[in-house]
């Protein structure tokens, strides 16, 4: 039941250390994922993600 999709991908806009983008892919299993986010924002309240072309299909 359901529909089945062979092209997932998660795009990842959290500002994420190399550990916890880490602890991501563990939660994600085989789903491949993309960090976008840029950790030298992280402390901000607000942060800008850019989402390159190719991803947002």
């Amino acid at each position: 039941m359901g529909i089945e999709n062979n092209r997932k991908l998660i795009v990842n806009c959290l500002l994420l250390t190399s550990s916890e983008q880490a602890q991501f892919m563990r939660a994600a299993k085989s789903v491949p994922q993309e960090f976008v986010g840029d950790p030298a924002q992280r402390g901000n309240m607000a942060w800008t993600v850019i989402i390159p072309e190719e991803l947002k299909a």
